[in-house]
């Protein structure tokens, strides 16, 4: 018999290690593993300790049920759980953690300590286990809970560590989670500590008063309450209205049974339901809790049990999203129509007074009492001997069959002005503004420019005509001129052929600052505010002046803005930078110094439906001639198109 074989056993501390690898990517992953356990133990208080963020040390104490001596033996080995009998359990999960790999995969990676102690015990043990070693216990004197500690973590797997991230990025991700569990679970108090500074302490509190603490008071109060019944689940949390969005999908957060999940199928029923409400790539804030049979469920789907599968996917997703809708519909924001038929006076409200007879005849609204004198712009014979009403600013009527609304005069915006209409820089009115805008004297007039549909600018150029994208546009001189701010020249491919003289000459343009006369305090979490620390001397460099509170509930106090920004924006422009960062913080300054121009840029351009002045229009079309890259925003997208004579003639052919 051949006894020789390619195929062996993995020893226990190999196979241990590659568990390691599923249960443990990072830091945080410990954390997640541990915090759970004291849930399921029925913890009403848990303290994370972490230092270095958590690369020398994590210690999760909570007041559970604790561990007797054989038990706490057990918890280090491989499939050992206090969750799970028999495979009918699996179908019935109830607890957060239930693998019974956590404990075995941390101590197969780093130095594990445990101290527990159940109530009805005079005292406690301390288990003490390094990698590949068997564990020691001993008695201890601990209060009635579990503390565990882990210490070195990838100590003995060098290459493991040397992926870890900076320790703003592995504390990012401990604090995002922790805030996870706190939202998931009011009931519970719970604190972290990062290093000696302590970063959370909350008391146990209800699902209002925990939403206000962690996303801000004053963000809670316009929050609005989801309640939804059915009988396959039970919905209720909170969702954010419009003028709480953001840039990304950092403050959604879904709980099923208390667990927390990460689910792209709902978020897309939550977003359905602010379907054009919100501008493109913004994201709405929400708070979900979902309660569903835990036998329609499978948890078990993904290694870190945050995916999961409904039996019934399509209902699920409906049940958010009518959930959602109904609560938007309570403030508004989603009307709701009830239209019936139109009475025969509203559907056709024109009546000829005078000769019938006559093409020249008046009409009257039967609806308005308004009445339509007839319009000397055209004759019987100068548009196919149809008669031409004019309305004023109300509308007209030609042809004697067809009524429009509005008079089209092919873009140019011929309303009323109103009080929110303002330019660049304020000042005129729209139709002075566009008045203005199509005066052209001749040769020795400065150059024929006007705004058209309020989104694109048109001039004449050597060949023909250009037409410029206006938000477009300017987001490429904002986006440079920020850069030349941080001290660095235009980045990207496009840019990278700009002419010499172009860049230093974009480079010459500092950020302007404006002092505000109130300061503004914008509450951040405290990962948010580690990371504003780490990119502060950019945003500084921007124009924008503020300070740091003693403690996280003081946020931050905005003194000054950039001269671009609009008063009022400050707030939701440092969001936009640090939404740019926070999905992954850990950039090379030159990648990290433009994406923080372009959310600088994106906030502070014009929008599609500002009006501009003559003037302005012609210094921004001088701008963007003036910068590196002026044919491609900083998305990529072109700024703007070029007619020639040709293809104009070829368009009359």
């Amino acid at each position: 018999m051949d006894n020789t074989h390619e195929i062996e056993i993995l020893p226990d501390h190999i196979a241990n290690q590659i568990a390691a690898g599923e249960v443990v990517e990072r830091p945080e992953s410990i954390v997640k593993e541990l915090v759970e356990n004291s849930l399921d133990a029925g913890a009403s208080s848990i303290a994370v300790h972490v230092r270095a963020a958590g690369k020398d040390m994590i210690m999760v104490r909570d007041d559970g049920r604790g561990m007797r001596g054989g038990d706490l033996e057990r918890a280090v080995l491989r499939h050992a759980t206090s969750k799970l009998r028999e495979s009918a359990d699996l179908h019935n999960i109830r607890t957060l953690g239930f693998r019974g790999e956590a404990l075995a995969a941390i101590a197969a990676v780093a130095d594990l300590e445990i101290r527990s102690r159940r109530a009805e015990e005079d005292h406690g043990r301390r288990l003490v286990m390094r990698p590949s070693s068997a564990p020691e216990i001993k008695p201890d004197a601990v209060s009635v809970g579990t503390q565990v500690v882990v210490r070195n973590l990838f100590y003995n797997v060098p290459a493991r560590r040397k992926f870890l991230r900076s320790n703003l990025t592995e504390f990012k991700h401990i604090h995002d989670t922790m805030l996870k569990f706190a939202l998931g679970n009011p009931g519970v108090q719970f604190s972290l500590h990062d290093d000696d500074r302590a970063i959370m302490n909350l008391e146990a509190s209800t699902e209002a008063e925990r939403v206000a603490t962690l996303l801000g008071a004053d963000s809670a109060e316009t929050m609005i309450p989801i309640a939804y019944n059915s009988d396959l689940l039970r919905i209720h949390g909170f969702v954010g209205p419009p003028s709480l969005a953001r840039k990304s999908r950092a403050d959604q957060h879904f709980f099923l049974n208390r667990r927390i999940i990460v689910s792209r199928q709902l978020s897309h029923a939550v977003l359905t339901a602010f379907e054009h409400i919100l501008d493109k790539q913004q994201f709405p804030v929400f708070v979900l809790y979902l309660t569903v049979d835990p036998q329609r469920v499978d948890v078990n789907v993904h290694p870190r049990k945050q995916e999961v599968k409904f039996d019934q996917d399509r209902l699920v997703y409906n049940a958010v999203l009518d959930a959602v809708a109904a609560g938007l519909r309570t403030r508004d924001i989603v009307p709701t129509m009830e239209a019936g038929p139109l009475p025969p006076d509203v559907r056709a409200p024109f009546e000829r007074v005078g000769f019938s007879d006559r093409p020249g005849a008046a009409l009257v609204n039967r609806v308005t009492g308004e009445l339509y004198e007839p319009s000397r712009r055209f004759n019987d014979g100068e548009r196919g001997g149809g008669a031409s009403w004019s309305g004023g600013s109300s509308g007209g009527f030609s042809g004697g069959s067809t009524f429009s609304g509005t008079r089209d005069f092919g873009g140019f915006d011929e309303r009323r002005p109103t009080a929110g209409d303002r330019g660049l820089f304020g000042g005129e009115t729209p139709r002075e503004r566009q008045t203005d805008a199509l005066k052209f004297d001749g040769e020795s007039a400065a150059p024929f420019v006007f705004q058209l549909h309020r989104r694109f600018i048109v001039s004449a150029a050597a060949g023909g005509i250009e037409i410029v994208d206006q938000r477009t546009a300017h987001e490429r001189v904002l986006y440079e001129r920020a850069l030349a701010a941080l001290g660095d020249t235009p980045g990207g491919a496009a840019d990278s052929d700009a002419p010499a003289n172009k860049k230093k000459e974009a480079q010459t343009q500092a950020a302007a600052m404006q002092e505000l006369l109130f300061a503004v305090t914008m509450p951040l979490s405290e990962s948010d505010l580690a990371l504003l620390r780490s990119v502060e001397a950019d945003v500084r460099a921007l124009g924008f002046g503020f300070e740091f509170g003693e403690q996280n509930a003081a946020g931050l106090t905005i003194k000054a803005i950039p001269q671009d920004l609009r008063i009022g924006e400050e707030e939701q422009a440092l969001r936009d930078i640090l939404d740019q960062l926070s999905e992954a913080p850990e950039r090379d300054p030159a990648d990290r110094r433009r994406k923080i121009s372009a959310a600088y840029a994106r906030r502070c351009a014009v929008k599609p439906g500002d009006a501009l002045k003559t003037e302005e229009m012609r210094a921004l079309l001088r701008d963007l001639d003036k910068c590196g890259s002026p044919a491609l925003g900083p998305n990529g997208r072109r700024t703007k198109i070029e007619l020639t004579l040709r293809e104009l003639e070829k368009r009359f052919q």
